[in-house]
């Protein structure tokens, strides 16, 4: 077994539907296997899954155990090499899963690869994760064109979102799975991290296009203060704001916080510079040049470096 594709649940089965739906209709050249974990949902969910037979694998709970606990379980139950965590209010399209896959098998430094997730209405819902001033994590260009380069560029993430999340089966083991102190938030970015911090990579692939329809669940946001809370006390020592580095390298920062951005880099260069050191003079000249004529260049030889 190749990808185990597992979807948490709880009630909405007319979501759930569409999205297994799609999944079939697409298909893949690489064998999966579904497995839905159904936190008791009362909506005739339950039904739903014994009448898909071999074509789902069901875990049944009694109560609502959140997103993390779902998630854990089935990866428990899975078969896979990979395990693709998928939200059930997606409608897939066409290479969806075997683009996540190829990107694993191809790069061995790479344990999670995300999709581009579009909204309904066809903008930008995930585009990679990017952290703010305040280490707080958001997606990047949300509600911007699908169509706009910079959503089309494939490139390495701290995060991605686990709406639709692919991540090497022994990886998720080894970095405990998803936290279950987080209750329905975070807990994605959680696991992120944890990963980055073990030295692996995190690669956004645009060419995987999910259709999502975002935070459908009853009571999906009820503990969204103290799961932030959690995140800042484990993480804001960790992380660092790159927000500001992928806007400049795709152009798309305004031109003062662009000016402030290379400012900040050439005070930096000064400091690490000795003014008797000749040599270094010339070469921080050069670069000065460098940026003031060529800015776009220079922050893709230079700044990208630090994202």
């Amino acid at each position: 077994m190749k990808t185990s594709i597992i979807i948490p649940v709880f009630n909405r089965k007319e979501y759930t539907e569409k999205c297994i739906d799609s999944i079939y209709k697409y298909g893949s050249d690489y064998p999966f296997e579904i497995i839905v974990v159904n936190n008791a949902s009362s909506d005739g969910t339950a039904e739903y899954l014994r009448n898909l037979g071999d074509k789902a694998v069901a875990i049944n709970n009694e109560q609502n155990r959140g997103f993390a606990k779902a998630c854990n379980q089935g990866a428990e139950k899975a078969k896979g090499e990979y395990l693709l965590f998928l939200n059930n209010d997606t409608i897939v399209t066409q290479n969806w899963m075997d683009v996540l896959v190829s990107e694993l098998d191809e790069n061995e430094g790479v344990a999670i690869a995300g999709s581009k997730l579009i909204f309904p209405d066809g903008t930008i819902q995930h585009a990679g994760v990017v952290f703010a001033d305040d280490k707080t994590p958001y997606h990047i260009y949300k509600h911007d064109s699908p169509e706009k380069f910079y959503t089309k560029k494939k490139r390495k993430f701290k995060a991605v979102t686990a709406a639709c999340m692919i991540i090497r089966r022994n990886i998720f083991f080894e970095v405990g799975g998803f936290d279950e102190a987080y209750v329905n938030g975070y807990e994605d970015i959680d696991l992120c991290l944890k990963v980055d911090k073990a030295g692996k990579s995190i690669m956004y692939c645009p060419e995987s296009v999910i259709y999502h329809y975002e935070s459908i669940s009853d009571g999906r946001l009820n503990k969204h203060s103290e799961n932030m809370k959690l995140f800042l006390d484990r993480w804001s020592g960790y992380v660092s704001a790159d927000y500001k580095n992928i806007m400049f390298e795709d152009n798309t920062l305004s031109q003062l916080e662009s000016q402030k951005m290379l400012i900040e880099h050439m005070r930096k260069e000064i400091e690490m510079m000795r003014a008797s050191n000749f040599w270094k003079m010339r070469e921080w000249c050069l670069k000065l040049k460098f940026a003031i004529f060529s800015p776009g260049k220079f922050a893709r030889k230079y700044l990208s470096k630090k994202i």
